[in-house]
């Protein structure tokens, strides 16, 4: 049996060689009718580009009037330097003898009109540029090329060897005799006369210039491809010896699979003592949906035994009654593959009757030859971490509660003193429409004379008592809130109603504040009330930060962009003084917890800021300006019905 198959190997090897002999002599076969083709494309695409640039040629004389002879004379000499198997390049008028020439006078035998005016005649009446071989010329391959124009035709003189040599590159003509010869088999033009072939690949085909035919030859000077016999010899003994080594590494392989199975076996253990001692849940599930393998940790966290949960289909034992269509749909969606992979929470039933929150992430699961045969599924119990957060919200509200009823310390005088004014406003207007009443009783002809006085004055107190009632509302909304609510505000409207507020942290004649909301903008998604308390604390430090300036050039900007202008948002809110600002090495400690420049402050203002807009899903930023100091934050725009565009 070994000897037979040496010997098949032996006459496979004789057998390929001639087949790759055949193979090769078929493929230099196709490559010479390929470099014919290639090189006769060649060809014409130089004529073409010839004929081109002739036609170019006329154009820029008519641009010129087309009478002055420098002027032809230069742009043929442009031609021919691009050109130069172009030898001669003449101007015909209709059914006449060459009127210009350049670069000199038709040579001898076309000095008269007859040969210039039969390829012209053709080619004006075709409308077509045409060709005619001229074989009265001393140089052979000579071809008169005629393209017509408006008053004539361009007549031009081209030599086909200089063609050839200047269109086919130095390995074309290296490996192949190439000539051009008429439909009579004159030899008109050959590349390169050293050059001899072969005779055992050529191939030749019709082509033509301008309507005049000729063919292109090409003869390759290589040989039928040859085989060394001993070459064979040689391949039949390497080919038994390559058997009697592939002998002796398929007992080696044999070794190394033993070795590989038995470490394979190994790591089996390990990995299930790694999935044994992991916390987070393992779960694996066939194409069908029925759980193939649980690990401990999952069936300690459900309290269900490994030989329960295998086999289940849905609904499972372990879901939460509220959540069992919810999770039939991902199950059908991962079923038709149409889930997306990123994790996701749910909530699980334990089988005393208990719930757990945890984190499923589903991922394919793939055998060896990367076929999908279920799904793998890791699930972390995230009850503590969701207890955690929930601690941590209710937290950050009661600081952010506490740092409201501050803030309304911190505003109580100056919110009696802005009271002290309508109610003042409202008891002037009331004593005067008082007096106006006793002056009518005794008067009872000015009785009529005085009314609308006292109507007006009643509309102006009325109208100062609802200044005093919202301010009390404003304030009484701003203390009292207590969840986050995420909502679509309309940013000019909150800002706008927050500056009677705002002006309370006034404490000089002359400070000004600033707003700028563009028309158009998308409304917010934000607490409002959360919102509200950014901005106060925000203009409080920006007035804090002025303590020092004068009263006129004590000022804030409040102002509102959209950054994307696409209705997506962001929308950036910021808040500028143009007090001292801070110092380089204290922008770094903006981040740090009760952060302050007060020498007698707690740092809470900051910290609630932070706070809050984190809740927003924000984050406050700080930027140095020219004068004075710039806070500002991005909130995301509401997205669908609720994003109405403000038109303030």
């Amino acid at each position: 049996m070994p000897l037979a198959v040496i010997l098949l190997i032996a006459a496979g090897a004789i057998a390929a060689l001639l087949v790759s002999r055949g193979i090769e002599h078929e493929r230099r076969n196709e490559q010479m009718i390929s470099d014919t083709l290639w090189a006769e494309q060649s060809l014409d695409f130089e004529i073409n580009r010839l004929v081109e640039s002739m036609q170019v040629l006329y154009r820029d004389m008519e641009l010129d009037n087309g009478r002055d002879p420098a002027i032809f004379a230069r742009r043929a000499a442009e031609l021919q330097q691009r050109s130069p198997e172009m030898r001669l390049l003449c101007r015909l008028p209709h059914a006449g003898a060459p009127q210009q020439c350049f670069p000199q006078q038709p040579p001898a035998g076309l000095e008269t009109a007859a040969p210039w005016a039969d390829v012209a005649d053709r080619a004006l009446r075709l409308k077509h540029p045409s060709a005619e071989f001229w074989r009265g010329a001393t140089e052979r391959g000579m071809v008169l090329l005629a393209v017509p124009v408006y008053d004539g035709a361009l007549v031009a003189l081209v030599s086909l060897p200089q063609l050839l040599n200047d269109t086919l590159p130095w390995w074309f003509a290296h490996d192949n005799e190439v000539t051009l010869t008429d439909l009579d088999g004159n030899v008109l033009a050959v590349r390169d006369p050293g050059v001899k072939g072969r005779g055992v690949y050529q191939h030749h085909m019709e082509t033509a210039i301008a309507g005049q035919a000729f063919f292109l030859n090409a003869n390759s000077t290589r040989d039928v491809p040859r085989v060394v016999p001993n070459l064979m010899a040689g391949a039949v003994i390497a080919l038994a010896l390559l058997l009697a080594w592939s002998v002796w590494m398929l007992g080696q392989d044999l070794k190394r699979r033993t070795a590989a199975e038995r470490a394979l076996r190994e790591q089996q253990a390990f990995r299930q003592a790694m999935e044994n001692s992991l916390m987070s849940g393992l779960r694996a599930r066939d194409l069908d949906g029925v759980i193939t393998y649980v690990n401990p940790a999952f069936c300690d966290m459900v309290g269900y035994t490994e030989s329960e949960l295998i086999g289940c289909v849905p609904p499972m034992p372990y879901w939460a009654p509220e959540n069992t269509e919810q999770s039939l749909r991902r199950h059908e969606q991962l079923l038709a593959r149409t889930l997306r992979s990123d994790p996701f929470e749910s909530v699980y039933l334990r089988r005393d009757g208990t719930r757990l929150s945890v984190l499923v992430s589903e991922a394919p699961l793939l055998d060896g030859n990367g076929r999908q045969t279920g799904w793998m599924a890791s699930i972390m119990d995230i009850t503590e971490q969701k207890k955690a957060e929930d601690f941590r919200r209710r937290h950050d509200e009661r600081i952010n509660h506490r740092s409201r009823l501050m803030t309304l310390g911190e505003m109580a005088s100056a919110l009696a003193h802005e009271l002290n004014q309508p109610l003042a406003a409202i008891n002037s207007y009331c004593s005067a429409a008082d007096n106006l009443l006793r002056h009518a009783d005794r008067d009872a002809a000015a009785s009529r004379d005085v009314h609308g006085d006292i109507v007006a004055m009643v509309s102006k107190a009325r109208a100062q008592a609802e200044r005093a009632g919202h301010i009390i509302s404003r304030v009484h909304s701003f203390v009292r809130k207590a969840e986050l609510t995420l909502a679509p505000v309309s940013l000019g409207e909150v800002i706008n109603g927050l500056l009677p507020l705002i002006r309370l942290q006034t404490t000089r004649a002359g400070e000004s504040i600033q707003v700028q909301v563009p028309a158009g903008l998308p409304r917010a998604l934000v607490d409002r009330v959360l919102l509200e308390q950014v901005i106060l604390n925000l203009t409080r430090n920006a007035f804090e930060a002025m303590e020092g300036l004068a009263p006129a050039a004590r000022r804030i900007l409040i102002s509102v962009q959209e950054m994307n202008r696409d209705g997506r948002g962001p929308l950036r809110v910021s808040v500028r003084d143009w007090g001292h600002g801070l110092a380089g090495d204290l922008e770094q400690a903006l981040e740090s917890p009760f952060f302050t420049t007060k020498p007698e402050g707690m740092g809470m203002g900051l910290s609630v800021c932070r706070s809050a807009l984190e809740l927003m899903r924000s984050h406050l930023r700080y930027e140095a300006a020219d004068v004075g100091a710039r806070f500002y934050f991005d909130l995301p725009a509401a997205v669908g019905a609720d994003a109405l565009q403000e038109s303030e």
